[in-house]
C-alpha cells in the first residue's frame, strides 16, 4: 500500500495517505492505553430503598413530629415523607423564617457488602445509585430575596460519619473537609445524584468509594474511604421538596448514565 501511494502524485491521493497515517497512529495510541489502564469491571446493582426516618437530632423538634402530615406542634418548619418514601414535602415554619430547620431524612436500607447478589462476579466493583430532584417554590424564590432554600444529599454512617454535597456546591463531612464541587449554585429541578461503590470480593481490603454526579455528569473527584463501608442513602433540606429515585421504577429512568459508570482509581 506504501508503494501505491507513492507512485500516485496526486494532491488529494497524498491528502488521503496522510489522513491514513494520522487514524493509525491514533488507533496505535488508543490500543498503548487500552494495554496500560484497564477499565475496572463495575456492575451497576439495583436498590429496593424509600426514605422513612427522620435523624433524632436533625428535625423539626425534640417530638421529632413523624405522626403529622407535615406540620410541627412548636410551629417550627417540617418534613412530611409521602406515602411510597419517594416525594419530601417541606412545610414552612407558622412562626419565623429562623424556624425553618435544615431537616434530615434517612433511608430505610444501608448499601451495603452483605447485599450483593451472588451472581455478581468476583472481581466485580459493585455500584449503587440514587438520584435526587430539587423541588424549591417558584413563587417564593421569585417573589422574595429572603427566600434561600437548602438541599444536601449523600451517605452517612451515623452523626459522626458523613459525606454530603449541598446545592451550593460544597462538599463536606463530619471531620471538617470542606471542597467545592461546583461555582453555581442550583436552581429548581436539577438533578443530584450519589454513587456508593463496594470493592471487589477478592478486594475486600480495596477502599470504598463515592461519587456525585449533577444532571448527566459526574461532579468532582471520586472519593475513597478506606475504613467505612455500609452506609445509608440521605437528604437533608429546608424550604424545598424533594423527590427521591432509587432506580427500581424503568418507568423512571437515572438522569445519569450509571450502567457505564466506571469505578476510579
Amino acid at each position: 500500500m506504501e508503494e501505491d501511494f507513492d507512485c500516485c502524485s496526486n494532491s488529494s491521493c497524498s491528502a488521503y495517505k496522510n489522513d491514513l497515517n494520522e487514524k493509525i497512529k491514533s488507533l496505535e495510541s488508543m490500543l498503548v492505553n487500552l494495554n496500560t489502564h484497564k477499565a475496572k469491571p463495575t456492575v451497576y446493582v439495583k436498590c429496593w430503598n424509600k426514605l422513612n426516618r427522620f435523624s433524632e437530632n436533625q428535625n423539626c423538634c425534640g417530638q421529632n413530629c413523624r405522626e403529622t402530615t407535615g406540620h410541627c406542634r412548636e410551629g417550627n418548619g417540617a418534613v412530611w415523607i409521602c406515602y411510597d418514601g419517594s416525594l419530601i414535602k417541606y412545610s414552612h415554619s407558622t412562626k419565623n423564617m429562623e424556624s425553618d430547620n435544615l431537616i434530615m431524612v434517612l433511608a430505610e436500607k444501608e448499601f451495603m457488602r452483605a447485599d450483593i447478589p451472588n451472581e455478581v462476579p468476583e472481581d466485580a466493583y459493585v455500584c449503587r445509585f440514587f438520584e435526587v430532584i430539587a423541588l424549591p417554590d417558584p413563587v417564593k424564590e421569585t417573589d422574595f430575596n429572603w427566600f434561600n432554600w437548602e438541599l444536601e444529599i449523600g451517605l452517612c454512617k451515623n452523626d459522626q460519619c458523613f459525606f454530603r454535597l449541598g446545592n451550593s456546591g460544597n462538599y463536606r463531612t463530619a471531620d471538617g473537609t470542606c471542597k467545592r464541587f461546583f461555582n453555581d449554585r442550583m436552581v429548581g429541578n436539577d438533578v443530584f445524584g450519589c454513587g456508593h461503590i463496594i470493592p471487589p470480593k477478592n478486594k475486600p481490603n480495596e477502599p470504598t468509594q463515592i461519587f456525585f454526579t449533577l444532571n448527566k455528569k459526574q461532579i468532582g473527584k471520586t472519593i475513597l474511604l478506606n475504613d467505612v463501608e455500609d452506609l445509608f442513602p440521605h437528604i437533608l433540606l429546608r424550604r424545598c421538596d424533594a423527590r427521591i429515585n432509587f432506580g427500581t421504577d424503568d418507568a423512571w429512568p437515572f438522569v445519569y448514565d450509571i450502567k457505564n459508570h466506571v469505578a476510579g482509581d
